[in-house]
């Protein structure tokens, strides 16, 4: 299911980077890339270039807090976050 809904998915890392960022953003707590990298999913550097491969798919955007305009939280683009409630929906 994950394939069908998530095509962009290529590694374990894109998947719990999407993953992590979804289920923020499901608690409204958006995440930082700070935050992700605290997560140890990876390396920093790993997670930095899946990251910019996500971006430039159109699948994470990038966003500079409300509450704080140094912090930059991630999301997930709507279309993106529909599918992933349909594939992640139940970890809720």
């Amino acid at each position: 299911m994950e394939k069908e809904h998530l095509p962009f998915i290529e590694t374990l890392e894109d998947r719990d980077i999407v993953l992590e960022i979804g289920f923020h953003a499901e608690r409204n707590a958006p995440i930082g890339v700070k935050q992700l990298n605290r997560l140890g999913i990876t390396s920093e550097g790993t997670i930095g270039r899946r990251l910019k491969r996500l971006k430039t798919l159109g699948v994470v955007k990038y966003e500079r807090s409300e509450v704080d305009g140094r912090k930059v939280e991630l999301s997930l683009h709507p279309r993106i976050h529909a599918a992933w409630r349909r594939v992640y929906g139940w970890l809720k």
